[in-house]
């Protein structure tokens, strides 16, 4: 699968980036998790293996909906700060244990 002449082939029809930019990433990580997939190996293998142990949070808008009014609409907890993100994030881990997602070992 050649995933990266894909890329460059359908940016070649693009040259404004955005949404065109955006469902191109998505294709894009769909023909690794399929690659993923057929090998019967984790993504994160098949780009090299693991690098870290840890990472620094990014946050663009991830979890936009419990930073505003839709949190309470939606009866969800307000996040505002990293401590109330790390909250969110703990009471996640308590429902879905790492151990359910093997790959993240």
């Amino acid at each position: 699968m050649a995933s990266e002449a894909i890329w460059w082939e359908l940016s070649a029809f693009s040259d404004t980036g955005g949404i065109a930019y955006k469902a191109m990433s998505g294709i894009d990580s769909a023909l690794w998790d399929i690659r993923g997939k057929v090998l019967n190996a984790p993504v994160w293998q098949l780009l090299g293996g693991r690098m870290r142990d840890r990472l620094r949070l990014y946050w663009s808008h991830c979890g936009s909906t419990r930073a505003g009014p839709w949190a309470q609409k939606l009866g969800l907890r307000l996040v505002q700060t990293i401590a109330d993100l790390s909250d969110l994030i703990e009471s996640e881990l308590e429902k879905h244990p790492p151990d359910h997602y093997p790959d993240m070992h």
